[in-house]
């Protein structure tokens, strides 16, 4: 227990002092919160599995103090919400890491890398559902039932741009696509909005597993962006990839 809380001074200093994290600009708090989250997921790693549970309580307090502040984006405050659930998982708590992990996959506006990722930890705390939902995601080779090309950027043709995005998404159940998320463009942030709105109005057959429907989450699409027809779009393509 004391070299637990040696490992964890540093995080408890940083996340529980009494100033916290509301005297520094949003920017800095934010990679406080990741870097302090960081931290205690690297000690918890580096943890025995037979550990004791109580130890496990260290983190979560801090964990706890982090949440208790009124000012982390959705996001940060997913990230470390994903990070009390690991731990309670670790801890043996599993009902209770499920019920954080469903009210992660409920939230929404999450990058849909975000949930596979959640989704992919809630199956190793025993959720049958999240199982399942992996199970079909391995056996799910879609392609879009209707393709829209994204609009080119006036400003870079103007400036003779080509690039490429590469998004990723959530494929609902019915087909339709959710939380698109840019994963690398380049140049970076010339046709992100456009890659976006195109993966927005892509359609996918509706997934299903077994004959019931399910989600797809981390599907990845890559658009790419070029004005002569003499270029490879695959060699175009590399950068995104």
């Amino acid at each position: 227990m004391n070299r637990m809380i040696i490992l964890l001074a540093p995080f408890i200093l940083a996340a529980c002092s009494a100033g916290g994290f509301g005297k520094v600009k949003h920017s800095a708090m934010r990679n406080a919160v990741y870097e302090a989250a960081a931290k205690c997921e690297q000690t918890m790693a580096a943890l025995p599995s037979n550990v004791d549970s109580v130890e496990f309580d260290i983190v979560l307090l801090c964990v706890d103090r982090i949440l208790s502040r009124g000012d982390l984006r959705v996001y940060e405050r997913a990230v470390v919400q994903k990070l009390r659930a690991s731990a309670l998982g670790r801890a043996g708590k599993d009902k209770q890491a499920q019920r954080i992990f469903a009210q992660l996959m409920e939230t929404k506006g999450l990058p849909s890398g975000f949930y596979s990722r959640a989704l992919q930890a809630q199956a190793a705390v025993g959720n049958a559902e999240a199982q399942r939902m992996l199970m079909a995601s391995e056996e799910w080779a879609g392609s879009p039932l209707k393709y829209v090309a994204p609009r080119y950027p006036k400003a870079a043709v103007d400036e003779g741009i080509e690039g490429c995005v590469m998004v990723e998404f959530t494929v609902e159940e019915t087909g339709r696509t959710s939380n698109v998320d840019v994963v690398r463009s380049a140049p970076p942030h010339v046709f992100d909005q456009e890659a976006i709105s195109a993966a927005q109005r892509i359609r996918y057959e509706p997934p299903t597993y077994k004959g019931e429907p399910v989600k797809q989450f981390g599907v990845a699409y890559l658009f790419t962006f070029q004005m002569a027809e003499d270029i490879n779009p695959q060699d175009m393509s590399r950068q995104c990839i």
